[in-house]
Order: C-alpha cells, then sequence, then structure tokens
C-alpha cells in the first residue's frame, strides 16, 4: 500500500507539472514558440550525431527536445523522441527503462501518427518478451499483426510473426511455433531479406528434425546453407554441412553422407566453435553406428567428453538422444531406451532449474504488474487532462485564427478598392487611345491581308506544279526499274526451279542405279545375312529415291507431302519383302502437312526401319496382320506411330543399349530430330515417336 501511494503521488506531481507547462505555452509568444522549435530540432540532429560514442548524452538531448516538442505543440515529434530513447535503451539491453519509454511514445503517437504508434507497441511487445512476460507479449505481438494486415506493413508483420514463433517454441507448443514461424519466412522471402530469411530457416529445421519430418529439415537445410554462401553473415557454414550429413543418414542415403563427411575438413573449424566441433563427432558416431559400432563408440564418447567439459547439460542430452535415435535405427531398442532415459533425466533436471528460476522471475514480475497496472491508470488520467488542455488550447488558437483572417480581409477590400479607382482612370485614356490607333490598323492590314493571300496562292500553285511533274518522272523512272528487274528475277528464278528439278531426277536415278547394283550384287551372294543387310541397304537408298522423285514430280520443290511419299515408301516395302496384301494389310492416318527435306530424309529412314521390322519379325508365315502408320501435327510437335498386331517386342528388349545397325539408326535420327523414343507392347509392337526439332516446307521456320 505504501509503494503504491507513492507512485500515485509521484504520477500526480507529474501531471500538474505538465499541465503547468501547457499553461506556460498558451501564454508564449508565437515567436518564441517557433525558436523553441527549431532549437529542440538542433537537439535531435545534435542527439543522432553523438548517440553512437556518447549514449547517456543522447538520452539527455533527447529528453530535452521531447520537453520542448510537447512546450510547441508538436505531439508527432515529441512521440518520435521517446521512441528513439526506446530504441536506444533496447540496444543497451536495459529492456525495464525501453519499456517505459516506448510505453510513453506509443500513448503520445496514437492520435497523430498510428503507424508510428503501432512501432512503438512493437518495441512494447520486444521489451516484454525480454523480461520473460510472455502472456503479455503475445497479445501487444497479435495487435500489431492485425495492423500491419490491415496496412500491408510487411516490416511490423515479420517481426511480430518471429517473435510469437520463439515464444510458442519456449511453450513447447511445435504447432503454433511452426505456423508462425512459416508465416515469418514467406514474409521476409517476400521482402527479399536474406538475413532475416536465414535466421527463421534456422528455428525451421530445428522444428522439423525434432518432429522426424526430415525432408523437410532438409529443405531448410540447404536453404540456410546456400544462404551463408552467397553472403557475408556471420555465421559458419560448418554447422549446416553436418546437420545436412546428419538429415542423409537419418533418410538412409549413406553413399552420399559418406561423400560429404568425407569432403568436410574439421581442421578448417576454428577452436572456438565448440558447437560445431561437438556435432561433427556426435554426425561421425551416427554415421558408423549402421556398420562399425566401435568406431561410432568411440566418436560418441568423445562428444559426451566435449560436452562435460564445457559443463553443458543440454549439449550433452543431444549426444544421448543421437545416439537413442541410432541404436533404433539398427533396431536396437533395448539399447535405445537406455540412452532414451539418459536424455529425459539430463532434460528434466536442466528444465527443472529452468522452471524454477522463471518461477523465482515470475513472482518478481507480478509485483512489477501491479504497479505498473497502476502506473497506466494513473497514465490514463494524465491523458484525459491533456486532452481537456489540447481542446482549449485549439479554441484559442481558432478565436486568434479567426481575428486575423478578418483584419487580412479588411486590408485587402482597401487595397482592392485603391487599385479599381485607378484602374478606371487609366482604363479610359487607354481607350481612346487604342480606338484612334485601331481605325488606322485595320484599313492597312485588310489591304496587307488581300495582297499576301495573292502572293501565297501563286506560289502554292507553282509549288504544286511543279512536284506533281517531278512526282511522275520519278514513278515512272522507277517503274521502268523495276519491270526489267522483274523480268530478269523471274527468269532467274525459272532458271533454278528447272534445274533444281533437273538435280532432284538425277539424284533419283542415280540411288535407283545404287539399288539395282545393290540388287545385282544380292544375286551373288549366299550367306543369308549379307543378302538381308543388302536388301535393307537398297530399301534405305529407295527411300530416299522416292523423297527426290516426288520433289520433282511436285510443284513445290523445297518440300514433300508426307501422305503420298509415306505411302508410296511402304508400298514398295511390301513390294520389296514378297507381302501379300491379303494377308498383311496397311493402315495409315496422316494429316496433310508438307515437310522440308531436310526433316523428311530422316523421318523417311527411321519410317523405313520400322516398317521393315514389322514385316520382318512381327508374323508368321500364315499370319493375318496389320501394320499402321499413323503421322499427326500436334502443338509444336509431329507425332509419328508405328504398330502392328504381330507377336510384340522380346521381353528384356533395351533400345538404347541394343548393338542392331537398325535401331542405332534409328536412335541418331531420333537425336537430330530431337524426338523422344518410346517402344512398348500393346496387342502388338507400338513405336511412338514425338519430333519437336521439323521445318515446314511452306513456312520455312524452323519449330
Amino acid at each position: 500500500m505504501k509503494g503504491t501511494f507513492t507512485y500515485m503521488v509521484f504520477f500526480m506531481l507529474v501531471f500538474k507539472a505538465g499541465a503547468q507547462q501547457k499553461k506556460d505555452m498558451l501564454l508564449l509568444p508565437l515567436t518564441k514558440i517557433t525558436d523553441s522549435f527549431e532549437f529542440a530540432k538542433s537537439l535531435l540532429k545534435e542527439a543522432k550525431i553523438v548517440g553512437t560514442n556518447d549514449t547517456s548524452k543522447s538520452f539527455t538531448l533527447l529528453r530535452q527536445a521531447a520537453y520542448l516538442f510537447k512546450l510547441t505543440g508538436h505531439t508527432l515529434e515529441e512521440g518520435r523522441c521517446f521512441l528513439s530513447i526506446g530504441d536506444q535503451f533496447f540496444e543497451a539491453g536495459n529492456y525495464n527503462r525501453s519499456f517505459a519509454n516506448y510505453l510513453k511514445a506509443a500513448d503520445t503517437l496514437f492520435e497523430v501518427s498510428q503507424k508510428e504508434s503501432y512501432r512503438a507497441l512493437l518495441g512494447v511487445a520486444k521489451t516484454q518478451y525480454h523480461r520473460s512476460l510472455y502472456r503479455f507479449a503475445i497479445k501487444s505481438f497479435s495487435e500489431v499483426i492485425e495492423y500491419s494486415i490491415r496496412n500491408n506493413d510487411l516490416e511490423l508483420k515479420s517481426l511480430s510473426q518471429k517473435y510469437l514463433g520463439l515464444i510458442y517454441s519456449i511453450y513447447q507448443s511445435p504447432a503454433q511455433s511452426k505456423k508462425y514461424f512459416t508465416d515469418a519466412f514467406a514474409t521476409y522471402q517476400k521482402m527479399n531479406d536474406k538475413k532475416g530469411s536465414l535466421l527463421i530457416a534456422e528455428n525451421l529445421y530445428e522444428l522439423f528434425y525434432k518432429e522426424k519430418q526430415y525432408d523437410s529439415a532438409l529443405w531448410y537445410n540447404d536453404f540456410c546453407l546456400k544462404s551463408v554462401d552467397q553472403s557475408q553473415y556471420e555465421h559458419s557454414p560448418g554447422l549446416f554441412r553436418l546437420n545436412r550429413i546428419n538429415i542423409l543418414i537419418r533418410l538412409n542415403y549413406f553413399t552420399e553422407a559418406k561423400k560429404e563427411l568425407d569432403e568436410f575438413d574439421i581442421n578448417r573449424v576454428p577452436n572456438s566453435d565448440k558447437n560445431t566441433r561437438l556435432h561433427y563427432e556426435i554426425v561421425r558416431g551416427n554415421f558408423y553406428m549402421v556398420e562399425q559400432k566401435a568406431k561410432a563408440m568411440t566418436h560418441y564418447s568423445a562428444a559426451i567428453q566435449f560436452a562435460e567439459e564445457q559443463n553443458t547439460p543440454d549439449q550433452l542430452g543431444i549426444v544421448y538422444n543421437n545416439m537413442a535415435d541410432s541404436y533404433a535405427a539398427i533396431n536396437d531398442y533395448k539399447t535405445a531406451y537406455v540412452y532414451t532415459r539418459k536424455y529425459n533425466e539430463i532434460m528434466a533436471n536442466f528444465y527443472a532449474n529452468s522452471i524454477n528460476h522463471l518461477s523465482k522471475i515470475e513472482g518478481l514480475f507480478k509485483e512489477s504488474i501491479s504497479t505498473a497496472e497502476i502506473k497506466y491508470l494513473n497514465s490514463i488520467n494524465a491523458l484525459k487532462e491533456e486532452k481537456l488542455l489540447r481542446e482549449f488550447e485549439l479554441r484559442r488558437n481558432l478565436l486568434e485564427e479567426g481575428i486575423l483572417k478578418d483584419s487580412l480581409l479588411e486590408k485587402e477590400k482597401l487595397l482592392s478598392t485603391v487599385l479599381q479607382r485607378e484602374n478606371q482612370s487609366t482604363s479610359k485614356q487607354l481607350a481612346t487611345e487604342q480606338q484612334m490607333t485601331s481605325i488606322l490598323h485595320t484599313e492597312s492590314n485588310q489591304q496587307k491581308k488581300k495582297l499576301n493571300k495573292e502572293y501565297t496562292l501563286r506560289a502554292i500553285l507553282i509549288v504544286g506544279l511543279s512536284s506533281i511533274f517531278a512526282l511522275g518522272l520519278i514513278t515512272a523512272i522507277q517503274y521502268k526499274r523495276v519491270r526489267s528487274k522483274n523480268k530478269i528475277i523471274q527468269h532467274q528464278s525459272e532458271e533454278v526451279q528447272t534445274l533444281l528439278k533437273e538435280i532432284h531426277h538425277r539424284v533419283k536415278n542415280n540411288l535407283q542405279i545404287i539399288s539395282s547394283l545393290l540388287d545385282i550384287q544380292s544375286l551373288s551372294l549366299t550367306d543369308k545375312q549379307a543378302v538381308e543387310a543388302i536388301k535393307e541397304g537398297r530399301n534405305r537408298v529407295q527411300s530416299m529415291a522416292i523423297l527426290h522423285q516426288h520433289l520433282y514430280h511436285e510443284g513445290n520443290i523445297r518440300g514433300i507431302k508426307m501422305g503420298d511419299y509415306i505411302i508410296t515408301l511402304v508400298q514398295n516395302l511390301f513390294a520389296s519383302y514378297n507381302i501379300n496384301p491379303d494377308k498383311i494389310s496397311l493402315d495409315t492416318d496422316i494429316d496433310n502437312i508438307t515437310l522440308d527435306v531436310d526433316t523428311v530424309i530422316p523421318l523417311g529412314l527411321i519410317i523405313n526401319e520400322l516398317v521393315s521390322n514389322s514385316l520382318k519379325y512381327a508374323f508368321d508365315k500364315n499370319q493375318y496382320g496389320t501394320v499402321h502408320v499413323k503421322v499427326k501435327e500436334k502443338s509444336n510437335m509431329i507425332e509419328l506411330t508405328v504398330r502392328d498386331n504381330g507377336r510384340g517386342f522380346p521381353v528384356g528388349l533395351n533400345i538404347h543399349n541394343e548393338q542392331t545397325f537398325g535401331l542405332q539408326l534409328i536412335n541418331a535420327f531420333a537425336q537430330k530430330l530431337k524426338a523422344s523414343l518410346d517402344f512398348f507392347n500393346n496387342d502388338g509392337a507400338v513405336v511412338c515417336m514425338q519430333i519437336k526439332k521439323f521445318r515446314l516446307a511452306d513456312t520455312k521456320q524452323l519449330i
């Protein structure tokens, strides 16, 4: 009761002093108020300059500036002074005084700047967190988040989400902690704040790893590792690399884990980095537990000794927890249970000591909360009184403003009457003079205008006639030149067309001669394999001969109509292999497209090989069947499908490893056309090819 009474007396005195300052301000002349405002601004600049070296002097200057801003009625600048004082106390670790100044700044700024008022409320919430007043901190941070969502303030939103994630991790509530950390990570990513994203990703890695969600833990750890490697932050990448190796071990990726563990050089880690060195021994033990238990125990023993020397029970608990997980991974649940008990005992003692310490702190803070509530009620009363004084001040200012406006209006009326009389006298004199001069000028101007019109009309006619004559002469000359050039070009194009047709005709004849020579050569051979090889070569030559035959027969020598060409090609193969069309029929579904020669040559050879394979191997002697050939133009590609209803591909066929010349030829041309190949069985053999690189003959544009 005595303490409460003392605080009440103190706030009454402060309130009376503030009220007196307001009355003094009302009595100040206007020039003194302006001088005080400028002096306060100079104090604020000086405080910013000396703040880095002399914080005590900076506090003094900021308080003086706040007092002067309050006297002159500049509430926004006054609140900013308290906000700066709170920031400096927060950075110095004095959270009690920081809390008081942040609270005063929030109250002062609430009516003049909502954004800066919520920035001060964020400072209040941060000091509540560092003073372990978590329940009050959660409420304050939630209010800041609501404001930041309404006003799209990403900075306030990200900081509040981060602190709420930390608070719920202290409360052992992983679901809530994970939610706020994930929201904070998304906000920092939206702000492109790499440092903030890295700090949140560290917390998310620990949460997911504790819950054994190793895939998510690996993603956030890799993000941290990438951020540290690409930035200048004061983070050691060694611990993140060890975390990655540990997750790979838990996911049973032992080959990748061994490679990264061998590349990790512990000698490059400084001796001061105790945490990284401890985790190095733990990860080594986790890796060797699968196959070399003795070697694993050597590393675990080194980690236990290291933690005991540092007198860190939580780190010793991490060692026992990893040992328990490793024994559970190799199905030795009895030993895993032993180390789990050790881990639980160590962490129970650790948390018990922490809880006792927190309970003492909580008892101390309950007293401070009660006094703070009294201060808060008194501050509300002071704010009410200040509002009344502000209303009185506004009324006084409005009266003075009205008097000034009235005096200014009277002076303006007098000046306007004098000016009107002078203007009337001068305007009369000017009017008479203007009448005399205007009569003389109108007559001369009319005559000049008539002459100027005649001159301009003559000039326009002369220029127009000369320009028309020149244009006609130029167009006639150009027309003759263009006509002669067109005749030359047309003659040359006809010659080129004739030459190209002759070339294609001769190429076709040469290919036919080669095909005949191969046919004659096969008659002198007795080896069936050699005869078959020559027949296949002859068919390939014949496919190209058919292509050149279509080129000089059709009007378009640049391209081939795929429907006519494929049907002729396949019918030629039927004749070459002596296929009875009553037993094995041909079914085609080909779009009306015209392709360039460079596309048709490899495509025709591929169709030649696929149809030849179907005719040779798909059907028995007396078996009836059908060979289907389909060519369809789809979005940005051409789809070729060759299928039959025969016996299908043999089991285990790997087209990429086959050594036959036909399959090698198909793979080579498929790569040239950037096509994907798919061999499978579906009531017979099916080959599907999707061609991405092709050229249409009409557009001559590469797809």
